[in-house]
């Protein structure tokens, strides 16, 4: 048997986070008090890494004196290492057309947070020291709604960036003490089973024993049905235990609010319908499953077109559209707002405000759907830091 592996909190943890979205792991090693600095990020979501600048960079109280350089200064600085590329179209979004005040909110985001850019150009060598190298990388390839290419490497998949992270500790001057890393359930089905023990064991190979499970936030006092695979990989002969669940009563109803924007009700004649005969989800005993849409009645029914009463747990939160929630007080039924979605990330009210002033709602609920629930991230750090 292994000693149990154990980072000592008086020493300060050197944090590189790759993939780094709006910095869950960030939050979480806040709100857990841990002694920590973040070294460098990588993230190339133009917006997501406006919201990591809010929270955890002051961008809003260092913004209005910074000394901006020219527009085309700032474009190209961004361009060049890949802040504002989409995946999906294959193209650049900032261009010449970008507005000015959004050019600058992009550049100051990405020198606050000390931003590496995409992955695939960051050099090993060039990297800070770091103790803790975390990488959630895109699931768009693994999860069961998207196309399931895979992730092998040479593939070129966005989910095929994990090889990347090979390259980069091939080429650094000290190997991380840990590594995190965080994905859909999937990568451990048969399907992508067998890449990910590839990726086991070139870890092996650069002397990391791993240790992954399938947590759900559920589990850890956020009332979403959330389930990810987790793994941790120290350097060295340690063993690794993943923190139990907690017992945990609280369900939508504790974290909604009674105001909100009349927009995000849902029309009066779904509404009646709902009220009439409520389409409902249970996820603690899969009972009374429905549908807004007849067609598919009967069939597999779409997270998007789920309503789930607000004394249950909530779906996992997507990058495609908000959940929906059966209100019993008022027999009304409406999509969550992105301030809601953002506490059942576990991040706070707080955090929103401060974003809400630079990012759009839509932007904020893509942003919730590709973060990780920070409470569980809590627990992690946890059990690996005293």
């Amino acid at each position: 048997m292994y000693p149990t592996f154990q980072w000592n909190n008086k020493d300060k943890l050197n944090v590189i986070e790759l993939f780094a979205g709006i910095g869950a792991q960030k939050k979480a090693l806040t709100n857990r008090g841990i002694n920590h600095e973040i070294m460098a990020i990588s993230e190339i979501d133009k917006e997501a890494l406006v919201s990591y600048a809010i929270m955890h960079c002051n961008l809003n109280g260092i913004i209005k004196d910074y000394p901006f350089p020219s527009f085309e200064v700032m474009k190209n600085h961004l361009i060049t290492k890949g802040v504002g590329f989409d995946f999906v179209t294959h193209q650049q979004t900032i261009t010449e057309k970008t507005r000015l005040s959004k050019l600058r909110l992009y550049y100051l985001s990405d020198i606050l947070s000390m931003n590496l850019g995409d992955v695939s150009k960051i050099q090993g060598d060039a990297l800070p020291k770091c103790d803790l190298l975390t990488y959630s990388f895109p699931c768009t390839d693994i999860s069961v709604a998207g196309k399931r290419k895979g992730f092998e490497k040479g593939t070129g998949t966005r989910s095929g960036l994990l090889w990347q992270v090979e390259r980069i500790l091939n080429e650094m001057n000290a190997l991380p003490k840990i590594l995190l890393m965080e994905n859909v359930p999937a990568i451990v089905n048969k399907l992508h089973f067998k890449t990910f023990i590839k990726w086991i064991h070139e870890l092996d190979k650069y002397g990391y024993k791993s240790y992954y499970s399938i947590l759900n936030s559920k589990d850890y006092g956020i009332p979403q049905n959330r389930q990810r695979c987790y793994m941790i990989s120290v350097l060295g002969d340690y063993s690794y235990q993943f923190p139990k669940p907690i017992k945990s009563n609280k369900y939508i109803c504790d974290f909604i609010d009674n105001d909100v924007d009349p927009d995000l009700y849902i029309d009066n004649e779904i509404t009646q319908l709902v009220t009439t005969k409520p389409i409902v989800i249970d996820y603690r005993n899969r009972k009374k499953v429905g549908c807004l849409n007849k067609k598919v009645k009967g069939k597999k029914v779409s997270q998007w077109n789920r309503i789930i009463h607000q004394d249950f747990l909530l779906p996992t939160i997507t990058t495609r559209e908000a959940p929906m929630i059966y209100l019993t007080g008022s027999n009304k039924v409406r999509r969550l707002s992105a301030k809601e979605c953002m506490r059942f990330m576990g991040f706070n009210d707080e955090d929103y405000e401060k974003i809400h002033k630079h990012v759009y709602d839509s932007s904020i609920y893509r942003q919730c759907g590709n973060s990780i629930v920070v409470p569980v991230l809590e627990h992690i750090f946890a059990s690996l830091i005293g």
